[in-house]
């Protein structure tokens, strides 16, 4: 059922549900992709010298999603304070910073396709972002062309 808007201040609601409705849809999206990043991180490599945690799945956050000035906008990150890797030479910010950006991020072990989780996920994301709004504009009824 449609509604008709009859002022300036109910079409600015209207437009800023959508808008909620359309950051929500994408940062799903923008989650679902970096998880596969995670697990492609932990697919392609199997360790031998240390106990796999798989902490990096818990360290994948959404942000709650705020109203702006200019809006609504809402993130997706890696949170460095759950990650607790006790029997490690390395810190957490260490063992993030090479997950994240290394070009060999299992150390120093060539893997298979060896992708650094945000080094390649981020540029992913970013290539693909028209497409995730567009889709999800699209499930709200908002056409394009």
């Amino acid at each position: 059922m449609s509604k008709m808007i009859v002022s300036e201040k109910e079409l600015q609601g209207a437009l800023y549900q959508i808008a909620k409705q359309t950051i929500a849809e994408v940062q799903n999206q923008v989650k679902d992709v970096l998880n596969e990043f995670v697990q492609i991180f932990y697919s392609e490599y199997t360790p031998v010298k240390y106990k796999r945690t798989y902490q990096f799945y818990n360290a994948l956050q959404s942000s709650e999603i705020r109203k702006t000035s200019k809006g609504y906008e809402a993130s997706v990150y890696f949170d460095l304070s759950v990650l607790n890797h006790v029997k490690s030479d390395m810190s957490d910010k260490e063992i993030y910073e090479m997950v994240m950006m290394d070009e060999y991020p299992h150390g120093y072990v060539k893997a298979e396709q060896n992708q650094a989780i945000w080094k390649y996920g981020a540029p992913y994301v970013d290539d693909n972002m028209i497409t995730y709004l567009q889709e999800a504009l699209g499930k709200l009824g908002v056409q394009f062309r």
